[in-house]
């Protein structure tokens, strides 16, 4: 089978390089992923997949049914971000402060040479296949809608598969690991509000600026002083808004920022404490705030049997070398949670750092690309990985029934 999967990987991968370079010139933002959808949902129809469109506003499912017990979800997210691209590539983006800046220009690229494959192989497979195109990972809640859109449904999904192209990782290698692979992230909003004056008469002014310092500073003893430095927790202040001129005490400030955990109980005393310290510094100040949080990530959680048939499908396909055993969380989020909180499933990382090439910029950097010649192997990994997995798992219901 592996021979077969090679086989047609290398018939598709000149046309995965196009529809790459296509998605990174014209990147879409989250739930406004039109064209894409568009273009996926065309080429899925044309390999014969049954397709559903505006799966959650803009996403796309498409089914490949083999009237089998077992259905496998692979899930490939296709928003980009709001950043202004600084590369010299030829196929740059053509729409203005938007840019395929975490990957998914390749990550809508591997899901669409998968989908080839996989329909290539139709006859071999144990069980069903929904191809899950989802509009808008980047904070905007696109898992979440897909699946109140019915994506896990008709017929139910029992397991799913996701993957993020990786920069950290060398190109040609795999990253997994159990349990957390990604932490949970929670969106955090203060507004701190005093009382505004003279830039030469702060005693008659109640002065939100140095507040906002102490706050800050506060915010980052909770993770060097207050948290085991075995728990990995990060506390990033993203903007600091306050004043109008450099003579004036403003009235107010606001600053927004994330809280990145990997364990549960630890997020829940981290939310505490940020909420005691705030409040005390500006009763100290004697000034007033609001403070919101609103949760934006799950921990990506991986499931232990999936982890072990992903580790064995690699190990049997590959140089072992070629696995990477992640020692701890990597402290960005995900929206796939929101898959693995309802159904087992499986995140893991394709390696696309090549220095050679030049290609060793971080995920979200306005100069990031990626390393093209990994395209072909992810697609072989997903496709290795997934065929496991139906027939593992189409075995254990037929075992269970």
């Amino acid at each position: 089978m592996f021979t077969s999967v090679q086989k047609h990987v290398l018939e598709v991968i000149p046309q995965m390089i196009e529809w790459r370079r296509h998605f990174h010139q014209y990147p879409e933002l989250g739930f406004e992923e039109v064209m894409s959808a568009q273009k996926i949902a065309a080429l899925l129809e044309e390999w014969g997949y049954e397709v559903t469109r505006g799966v959650g506003k803009t996403g796309v499912v498409g089914f490949l049914d083999n009237g089998g017990d077992f259905t496998l979800g692979l899930r490939f997210d296709m928003d980009a971000l709001p950043i202004s691209e600084a590369t010299d590539l030829p196929f740059c983006s053509q729409h203005p402060g938007v840019m395929h800046a975490c990957g998914h220009d390749g990550h809508m690229a591997v899901g669409l040479g998968v989908a080839y494959v996989l329909a290539k192989l139709r006859e071999s497979i144990q069980g069903n296949i929904k191809m899950i195109f989802q509009p808008a990972e980047e904070g905007l809640g696109g898992a979440r809608a897909m699946i109140d859109d019915g994506a896990l449904e008709n017929p139910t999904v029992d397991a799913i598969l996701g993957m993020h192209i990786w920069p950290e990782l060398e190109s040609g290698t795999v990253g997994v690991r159990k349990g957390t692979i990604m932490a949970a992230a929670d969106r955090f909003y203060i507004a701190l509000s005093g009382s505004g004056g003279h830039g030469g008469q702060p005693h008659l002014a109640v002065d939100p600026i140095t507040i906002t310092a102490e706050v800050i500073e506060g915010l980052q003893k909770i993770v060097s002083r207050e948290t085991a430095p075995t728990e990995p927790v990060v506390i990033s202040v993203g903007s600091v808004h306050g004043g109008t001129a450099f003579n004036i005490i403003p009235h107010r400030v606001e600053i927004t920022g994330t809280i990145r955990t990997a364990d549960e109980t630890v997020r829940s005393h981290v939310l505490q404490r940020i909420e005691e310290k705030v409040y005390a510094v500006v009763k100290g100040n004697n000034a007033s705030c609001d403070l919101e949080f609103e949760r934006c990530f799950y921990q990506t959680f991986n499931d232990e049997r999936l982890v072990e048939s992903f580790r064995s499908t690699v190990m049997n396909s590959w140089d072992p070398a070629t696995l990477v055993d992640l020692e701890s969380p990597t402290m960005t989020g995900e929206d796939f949670s929101e898959y693995q909180r309802l159904i087992p499933g499986l995140y893991f990382f394709v390696g696309t750092r090549n220095e050679e090439k030049g290609l060793t910029f971080p995920i979200h950097h306005e100069r990031y690309s990626i390393d093209e010649g990994v395209l072909g192997f992810g697609v072989e990994v997903m496709v290795q990985a997934a065929l496991n997995v139906v027939q593992e798992g189409g075995s254990q219901k037929g075992e269970s029934a």
